[in-house]
């Protein structure tokens, strides 16, 4: 399941759906038990644990409760003992319409960036790159 977390400053995680953006379903986690925080100067995310009695971790590093600790872009994070792994994503940038846009469709129709257009040459370039990926190893 994938969400969106950039229309508030504050999501709140924990068992009670009354007053969680995300509820978590374990008997280890807390009604409320962390939040995370867009700063929107630094353009980062924070956890904050909020005292909860299992923990919120980032990886296998437990936070120290109430304190905010940096959640980098595709770090795995998760509450209590739950097995439940959350990922932070960032959205992808939407293309912008350039100058540039022309000369890749120029180099598009010379054939230098052209994608496959059939599933045998995209199934053919899949086993080329992944013959080329093991001879390197």
């Amino acid at each position: 399941m994938k969400l969106m977390v950039d229309e508030k400053k504050c999501y709140l995680f924990g068992r009670n759906p009354e007053l969680n953006d995300f509820c978590i379903d374990h008997a280890s986690c807390s009604r409320v038990h962390a939040a995370m925080v867009y700063h929107k100067h630094l353009n980062r995310a924070f956890l904050v644990d909020l005292g909860s009695t299992h923990g919120t971790f980032i990886g296998s590093i437990r936070l120290e409760g109430h304190k905010p600790m940096q959640l980098p872009v595709d770090s795995l994070f998760h509450f209590g003992a739950s097995t439940r792994m959350y990922i932070l994503r960032e959205r992808p940038q939407a293309v912008q319409k350039t100058l540039l846009d022309d000369k890749i469709g120029d180099e598009v129709e010379s054939g230098l960036l052209s994608l496959p257009e059939t599933e045998i040459e995209l199934d053919n370039l899949t086993e080329c790159s992944t013959a080329d990926r093991k001879s390197v190893v």
